[in-house]
């Protein structure tokens, strides 16, 4: 498979940015094997530009896995929920298979988006896990 060409380049100040923050997240190789999903690093390859007019770009992050459909709308929900005052945010992230894709300038995402992105993440995480737990488990049974 040709990989696409390099349209541009993040600047080494938002890249470093990214990737110190990506690094920061609570992940570990053992998470791979759960349903949780993580973000676990910075795709620079597939990172590019888009629009040069005010430097918004397609940044991909890496996740631990793919996210089932169900997960994916609860991480659509989380990130909503945690943006509640910035609808213009709603449709800047999106998952293509294994990766996690916001679209905005790099800067923006370093230094205010990936930290609420993380919680939206964790949030989506243990909603799942408790929707999974529910339907393995089945409801609780109120009366005999």
């Amino acid at each position: 498979m040709k990989k696409p060409p390099r349209e541009f380049a993040l600047t080494t100040i938002h890249d470093n940015a990214l990737r110190k923050t990506v690094a920061e997240s609570n992940y570990h190789p053992a998470a791979k094997a759960s349903t949780e999903i993580q973000i676990v690093g910075l795709n620079r390859d597939l990172t590019r530009e888009t629009q040069k007019a005010d430097s918004r770009y397609e940044v991909y992050f890496d996740l631990s896995g793919i996210p089932s459909p169900a997960w994916t709308k609860i991480l659509t929900r989380e990130w909503k929920r945690l943006n509640p005052t910035e609808p213009r945010l709603w449709d800047r992230i999106t998952i293509e298979n294994h990766y996690l894709v916001m679209h905005w300038p790099p800067q923006e995402i370093a230094q205010k988006h990936l930290p609420v992105l993380k919680l939206a993440v964790a949030a989506a995480n243990k909603t799942h896990k408790k929707s999974v737990d529910k339907q393995v488990i089945g409801p609780s049974k109120s009366k005999r």
